[in-house]
């Protein structure tokens, strides 16, 4: 059984893949939760359960109910809240349960929240989506027998047909360079820095950056009133399937300061063939090689920024090398086949070791 509060394309593939290896699987997953004809169509059970809260009564008597009728081996629960809620129900069962960790840091054993999830006895083991996760959950007591690290692939034909959008709407100049960041624009994603370093862009460059998601870092209205920050920033707010802008940009960035795993938005960009700047945060220098598949800077540096926005404008060959090199990498080391395989490899031993810890 898998219950979660959502469910992202690599997660529907896996999903689907499994029910093609010949496993058995039912989903439990609120309404709104996407590709859920797809995972039908595939042969999936889907069940609709709102989860609110990690202590939610009714889904967790809901899914107890579940699972007294139906024999499972294994729950994973990709998500906080239902990983908390699948542990309660199994009260007294025996199940193995997986969860998933897809950022560093921000656990403490002394937090109830995290003692009803990570922390749990009952929690057979953790995916961790890249090493440096699981490096962090180490040094956070959990067991390295509970922590498993599988990269959450992609597949670059999900990109194919994605066309390019147009720009100009942003009030763009045509002919600009457009360097894109999408997602939630919290403190730990460093859009203050990102911002800084456009001071260090001289004037006549046409460096233009668009930012696509919520904003909720309060720094980022400050800065947006100096004109020589303001005049080449848009901020256009959440839009959905942001990953279509990506072969609109010139050059993709995160610039996150911590607590990052492996970013979506950043394999989405090197399955297009766009040129990356990342931070040497968390997760990020295991997906992006230095002057290999992408440009890495240190974290927290407006000037590093500013230099490697300045190379990526100035030296074409120099982003033609970058994506050939970051598409291989994605095909052979982010490859969607490889998640699917390593996943069912897991359960399996799980289920091999059913007494035992593996």
């Amino acid at each position: 059984m898998v219950i979660t509060k959502g469910c992202d394309r690599s997660e529907a593939a896996i999903f689907e893949g499994m029910v093609k290896a010949g496993i058995p699987l039912d989903l439990v997953a609120t309404p709104d939760t996407q590709y859920q004809e797809m995972l039908s169509n595939a042969g999936v059970r889907v069940s609709s359960q709102m989860i609110r809260h990690r202590f939610d009564i009714s889904a967790i008597r809901r899914i107890r109910s579940i699972l007294k009728n139906t024999k499972y081996d294994i729950i994973y629960a990709p998500a906080n809240h239902s990983l908390a809620v699948a542990l309660f129900a199994s009260r007294g069962m025996s199940i193995k349960h997986v969860g998933y960790r897809g950022m560093v840091g921000n656990l403490s054993r002394w937090d109830p929240a995290c003692r009803v999830t990570y922390f749990h006895p009952r929690l057979d083991n953790i995916i961790c989506v890249c090493n440096a996760v699981r490096e962090y959950l180490l040094s956070v007591d959990i067991p390295a027998h509970k922590l498993t690290t599988i990269y959450m692939g992609h597949d670059i034909s999900w990109y194919d047909k994605s066309p390019p959008v147009d720009t100009v709407d942003f009030g763009i100049p045509e002919g600009a360079f457009v360097v894109g960041v999408t997602g939630n624009m919290r403190p730990v994603k460093g859009i203050p820095v990102l911002l800084e370093a456009l001071r260090y862009i001289p004037e006549q460059v046409p460096i233009y950056l668009v930012c696509i998601g919520h904003v909720t870092d309060k720094q980022i209205s400050r800065l947006l009133k100096d004109p020589q920050i303001g005049s080449r920033a848009y901020f256009p707010g959440f839009i959905p399937q942001a990953s279509r802008y990506a072969k609109t940009f010139d050059c993709m960035v995160m610039p996150s300061i911590k607590r990052e795993g492996l970013p979506r938005a950043i394999i989405e960009a090197m399955a297009q063939k766009v040129p990356v700047i990342v931070t040497d945060i968390g997760g990020m220098p295991e997906l992006v090689r230095d002057n290999q598949d992408g440009l890495v800077v240190p974290a927290n540096d407006s000037h590093a920024l500013a230099r490697a926005l300045m190379q990526m404008y100035e030296e074409p060959s120099l982003r033609k090398r970058l994506t050939e090199n970051a598409l291989k990498s994605i095909k052979e080391n982010f490859n969607i086949q490889t998640t699917i395989k390593e996943v069912i490899a897991l359960f399996e031993r799980l289920i091999t070791h059913k007494d035992n810890p593996v």
